[in-house]
Order: structure tokens, then C-alpha cells, then sequence
């Protein structure tokens, strides 16, 4: 599923972002941010260097509340930046 949504680049963005603040899952926000790491693993959009969607990642895995998927989330963010 994550590589179908990805394959859609981005016009997809508006969409996942939007996904991403409506949703209070800690789950599927973690989900959601994995649709985000592979756009940017398959080149299909450059999510680090898209300083608004990257502060808006940022922001909403500060927001989570279970500290397990939090972590996990926090890590694709790291990850993201770093590339």
C-alpha cells in the first residue's frame, strides 16, 4: 500500500498532510509517516527538503501520545532530515 500511494508523488502531499493532522492514532500517524519515507526513499518527493511539511511531521509526532510509536515516528523524522 505505502509504495502505491507513493507512486502518486507530489499531488499526493496535500492529502497525507491532511491525513496526518486529522488523524489522532499514534498508529496510523506512524503509517502515515511511513508513506512519507518512501516518497522520499524512492525519489518521488523530496519530503526534506520541504521545510513547511517537515516542521508539520515534526509538530504532529510531538503531538502523539503513545510514547512507543512516538519513538518510531520521531525516528522516520530523524531519518528524513538526515538524508
Amino acid at each position: 500500500m505505502v509504495s502505491a500511494v507513493a507512486s502518486n508523488g507530489a499531488q499526493i502531499i496535500p492529502h497525507l498532510s491532511s491525513a496526518l493532522v486529522q488523524n489522532e492514532e499514534s498508529i496510523e500517524k506512524w503509517a502515515l509517516l511511513m508513506v512519507f519515507a518512501d516518497l522520499q526513499a524512492t525519489g518521488l518527493y523530496e519530503v526534506n527538503k520541504d521545510a513547511s511539511l517537515m516542521r508539520l511531521l515534526e509538530d504532529e509526532v510531538k503531538g502523539m501520545n503513545d510514547l512507543g510509536w512516538k519513538k518510531n515516528a520521531a525516528d522516520i523524522v530523524d531519518e528524513l532530515r538526515a538524508r
